[in-house]
């Protein structure tokens, strides 16, 4: 089926691994998102709006599929920063509000969503450099949500 990572100059791994990794993830996350879109008091919560619900399940949709074809055909850069960068725009048209998590910087406001577009794609490709190292990924990326998450409370969202 071609679902294994062989070792080669691209991948350093140790031995031959599975790709999808990111499968089970992506589920889980999209299973998480309707539940609390679709029965917010079962988490205690507020939930989500249907415009957040379908603006984040296309981003993180997108990601996941990119990341799916390119695992089978290797693709170059330039699609998938193009996809990153759609992605993280239906985030922000999600979230307008997303871009206060820079107030109070130096930055003027109209560049602020600018540099959140750079931040959330520069973090991407940082975790897909690193994903072809066995392991490393998942803590980076958990440390990263952590991080994302304190931020985020912080400001009040």
């Amino acid at each position: 089926m071609g679902v294994i990572a062989r070792r080669d100059t691209r991948r350093r791994h140790d031995r031959d691994i599975p790709l999808l990794g990111g499968t089970g993830l992506y589920v889980s996350l999209m299973l998480l998102m309707a539940v609390y879109w679709l029965y917010p008091a079962a988490l205690g919560g507020a939930g989500i709006s249907t415009r957040t619900a379908l603006c984040f399940g296309a981003a993180v949709s997108l990601i996941f599929w990119i990341g799916v074809v390119d695992d089978w055909i290797e693709l170059t850069a330039p699609p998938k920063f193009a996809v990153q960068v759609i992605a993280t725009i239906s985030i922000l048209l999600a979230e307008p509000q997303l871009p206060a998590i820079l107030s109070g910087s130096v930055l003027p406001t109209w560049m602020e969503p600018l540099v959140l577009v750079l931040w959330i794609v520069g973090v991407t490709n940082a975790v897909n450099m690193i994903d072809v190292m066995d392991g490393l990924c998942a803590g980076v990326a958990g440390i990263s949500a952590l991080c994302l998450g304190m931020i985020m409370l912080s400001v009040g969202m």
